[in-house]
Formats: structure tokens, sequence, C-alpha cells
């Protein structure tokens, strides 16, 4: 028996859906950074830094970047998610409850919300032009198609997510199922990222070494 005619119900699983969102952000950001360090430092060796060091940056620097992730992720994906949150309610109210599907249709539209969010509600500019090179130019706002894309395919994991969530909390039924294969999903994605990173950096460094630049 689902509960979609309580609008209630909906708003409240996607406030909880939104909470593990966060949850999910930060592990899939805290999982690629260890993964980074634990390819490059531990396995392939990096002779700049010491153990020491990289288990300093993992217990003591990751929670700090954790939290800051988690106040980037609210300022960027807080908006989009109360647009869905609203839309469905008023969808479900004024059409019933196969209308709340339309919500994945809205994602093209949530993704600009995402975009702006992101463009205004958080910096760019970190150097300041300091140190940045001659070719450096302050950032500019505004959408762009790549912009978009990267703005919709940030925005659409969370989407379908949310969606699962507050259609298996409707129905009265586990929501574990749905945050456990989420989070499997991030800890692989998040090791895979790590690897990547890892693999770019490893290259850099060959190539640096080779023209003697560093």
């Amino acid at each position: 028996m689902s509960t979609f005619s309580d609008t209630t119900v909906i708003g409240r699983a996607y406030l909880i859906s939104f909470l593990w969102v966060l949850g999910l952000f930060v592990a899939l950001t805290s999982v690629s950074t260890i993964a980074h360090l634990v390819f490059f430092d531990f396995i392939h060796g990096n002779p700049n830094r010491s153990y020491q060091n990289v288990f300093v940056i993992i217990i003591l620097m990751q929670p700090f970047l954790s939290i800051i992730n988690i106040i980037f992720a609210i300022l960027v994906f807080a908006t989009p998610q109360a647009l869905q949150a609203f839309l469905m309610k008023v969808l479900v109210h004024c059409f019933g409850k196969p209308a709340r599907f339309c919500v994945l249709l809205t994602l093209p539209a949530i993704a600009i919300a995402t975009w702006y969010c992101f463009d205004y509600f958080t910096l760019h500019d970190f150097s300041l032009g300091i140190n940045a090179g001659l070719d450096w130019e302050p950032y500019q706002h505004g959408l762009t198609r790549s912009r978009y894309m990267v703005a919709l395919m940030a925005q659409a994991p969370i989407t379908l997510f949310s969606f699962l969530y507050v259609e298996v909390a409707a129905r009265k039924l586990q929501t574990k199922w749905v945050v456990l294969t989420a989070f499997a999903i991030i800890i692989s994605a998040g090791i895979l990222i790590g690897y990547s990173e890892s693999e770019n950096q490893i290259r850099l460094q060959n190539e640096c070494s080779q023209g003697d630049l560093c």
C-alpha cells in the first residue's frame, strides 16, 4: 500500500533522501581521495611525500575536507532537491499518483538550477590571479553547453536516487536496499576515480622526470 496521497510523506522522504545524498557525496570524495593516495603514494611510491604525511592527510585533513564537501553539496544541490520535492507534491496533489513520474522529465530544467546554484553560491577564483600565470582570466559566470552537460550529469544520479528513495518509502518498503546499493556504486566509482587520478599523476611525474622539468 502506497502513501503518495499524503504529500507530507513525499516531503519527508525527499528530505531524508537529501541527507543520504550528502553522505554519498562525502563518501565519493573521501574514497576517491584515499584511493588516489593509496595508489600513488603506497603502491607506486611517491618520493616527495612520506607515509607519515599521507596518514596525516587521511586522518586529520580528510574530516575537514568532508565538512567543506557537505557545505558545498548543500549550496549546490539543496535548491534543486527542494524544487523536485515541491513539483512532486504539486503533481500528485493535482493529477494523482501516476503524475509523480513527470518529476524525472523535469531533470533538464532542474539541471539549470543546479548549475546556477554552483555558479553563484560557491567560490571559483581561489587564486585571485596570484601566481596564476600571465594567461589568467577571472571566472566568468554564465551557462554554456559544456557547463550545462556537467550540471546534468551531476544532477541526474541525485534525481534518480531521490526518486527511487521516495518511491520505496511511499510504498512503506525498506529503503536500506536503495541506500546500500547507492553506497556500493559510489564506493566503486570513488576507487575508479582515485585510480584514474593517480595514473594521471604518475604519467605527469614520468614526463616531468624525463624532461628534467621537476
